[in-house]
């Protein structure tokens, strides 16, 4: 990305890492992060399931991919946000 000194406006992400912010926020709440409510052999399970699979399973477990339907067209990807829902 790219920031000017002093200049919040100037703040600019590349386009491969327009979903990293949403990626980090469904990562810093998934129970692979989150400790509480879970025991220790419990968290240690999922962080070990996390590493055992490939990048792509990964990723989906993290953030699980959300498919919006209509009856006026074929399927297509929705982000998990607020806006897939109005």
């Amino acid at each position: 990305g790219d920031y000017r000194k002093d200049d919040p406006a100037s703040f600019n992400l590349r386009p491969e890492l327009s979903f990293f912010p949403q990626f980090m926020f469904n990562l810093r709440r998934s129970q692979f992060v989150q400790v509480f409510g879970h025991g220790p052999d419990e968290t240690t399970g999922f962080q070990l399931q996390l590493l055992r699979v490939p990048v792509a399973d990964a990723m989906t477990m993290i953030q699980p991919q959300l498919t919006a339907f209509s009856l006026a067209g074929d399927p297509e990807p929705a982000l998990l946000d607020v806006q897939s829902i109005l």
